[in-house]
């Protein structure tokens, strides 16, 4: 198949690279060597067992996300997105794609330092600050933190009453801290679906809402992820089993 892209392995071969390179045999031995893992892959998805790869394949839970994701965009200067790990690094490399200007509109502070959490707030306007508080588990520390720092942020300047209005909390369905923080708060809770871990959950809302509020076409997004995860059904050097394949080898 086509893919939307071009893949180019030869800079990292012998006869582009040199001495650091890869012998082109070593790389075809490579590819054979990922051949039985590739197979696993492609039983784990024809049986439905890959549910971060199903996603790429969803347009119907997308739909519900675009008024909270218009209502950020247009209302607001700029949304924070409370995370760590997976639940911001997603989003963080979707972002990478977003124009300068709506790539600025998104912060986030994947870290605990005190004083630059306290820059950064010190430089934001809460009256034009929505925030997103991410954490599958609903029960990650440094989310939490962030979380409770925030709140004591937007109670100061704005007033309890103002919160609903200026946060969203992601997490999994049932009893966990953050969403008994949310009901506290009366903040709106959206379900992280439990099948997905945080590493593999950039083409959930988690990844895509913060895309869709940069202005990133997220329908686009998960059309190109399945155009890839599809090539890997007939192509034993696609492009994730190559750079598997390279990265091992020069490693």
């Amino acid at each position: 198949m086509t893919l939307p892209f071009q893949h180019f392995v030869q800079p990292c071969l012998q006869p582009t690279l040199g001495e650091g390179g890869l012998s082109s045999d070593a790389y075809a031995q490579l590819l054979a060597d990922a051949a039985p893992a590739v197979q696993r892959i492609r039983g784990d998805m024809a049986a439905g067992d890959l549910p971060c790869f199903g996603l790429a394949n969803r347009r119907d839970d997308l739909d519900a996300l675009v008024p909270l994701a218009d209502r950020i965009r247009g209302g607001f200067r700029h949304c924070v997105v409370l995370g760590t790990g997976g639940s911001s690094l997603g989003a963080q490399a979707l972002l990478a794609l977003a124009a300068p200007a709506d790539r600025d509109r998104l912060i986030l502070p994947d870290n605990l330092d005190g004083r630059e959490f306290a820059a950064m707030l010190a430089a934001l306007d809460p009256e034009t600050t929505y925030v997103l508080a991410v954490s599958r588990s609903g029960g990650t520390t440094e989310t939490l933190a962030q979380t409770l720092v925030i709140l004591d942020w937007f109670h100061r300047h704005l007033g309890p009453a103002a919160v609903p209005g200026h946060m969203t909390a992601i997490t999994c369905p049932g009893d966990n801290p953050l969403r008994r923080l949310a009901g506290t708060h009366a903040i709106q809770v959206l379900d992280h679906d439990p099948n997905i871990g945080g590493r593999f959950s950039v083409l959930s809302l988690v990844g895509l809402l913060p895309a869709m509020i940069a202005g990133l076409d997220a329908q686009a997004v998960r059309k190109g992820a399945a155009q890839l995860f599809e090539s890997l059904l007939t192509d034993t050097a696609a492009p994730p089993v190559a750079g598997a394949a390279i990265a091992v080898g020069l490693a």
